[in-house]
């Protein structure tokens, strides 16, 4: 029986996209183009404004989740997903970490597998926290279980306080509906899920 994850074709990886610099919405999309050349049934989610967090001097973000299949080791993603930050003209200000970003994409998660090393720590440590994260990764997954402890995702997401979480069209840029707004099922075991 496969895991939740994982998948004769490989391990399912969850990668969040954010941008808050420039056109943010023309970045991810561009960006979802490039990295779907390196995995098979790529999926991505809806894309949503978000407030700033940690550093709130800066402008609003736009996030999203891809997903896909792949056997590629989690450090060549790494790999990948640096470099495609670079070519966006990421800059990593050191006295700023939380600043603003042309392109920012994390390593979510891979398959069932746990990483905990200095440059790397697969689940993304700091992903239950943020609803950028998990309102997104939900949409495409609303099942999707913690590899540690088995807990759903959306478990977490119920749990935590409005973010500041809004839905894009694409066509007008702009909604005056929170994602907390649009939510069914809100504290259930299968998570907060977006209607549809």
């Amino acid at each position: 029986m496969t895991e939740p994850g994982e998948s004769s074709d490989g391990h399912r990886v969850y990668l969040g996209l954010g941008s808050n610099t420039g056109d943010s919405v023309g970045i991810l999309q561009g960006a979802v183009r490039e990295l779907r050349s390196h995995f098979r049934d790529p999926r991505v989610s809806s894309f949503f404004r978000t407030r700033p967090r940690d550093d709130l001097h800066q402008p609003d973000f736009i996030n999203a989740v891809f997903s896909g299949l792949t056997e590629i080791h989690p450090y060549e993603i790494l790999r990948i997903t640096q470099d495609l930050e670079n070519r966006h003209g990421r800059l990593r200000d050191p006295d700023r970490p939380k600043g603003p970003r042309t392109l920012d994409i994390d390593i979510l998660l891979y398959g069932n597998l746990r990483i905990h090393e200095p440059d790397l720590e697969i689940p993304h440590p700091r992903m239950k926290e943020r609803k950028f994260v998990l309102v997104p990764l939900l949409e495409l997954d609303p099942l999707l279980r913690e590899p540690e402890t088995g807990i759903y995702y959306g478990e977490h997401a119920a749990g935590l306080e409005d973010q500041g979480i809004y839905y894009i069209s694409l066509n007008h840029y702009s909604t005056t509906l929170s994602w907390e707004d649009r939510a069914e099922g809100y504290g259930s075991k299968y998570g907060n899920q977006r209607k549809q």
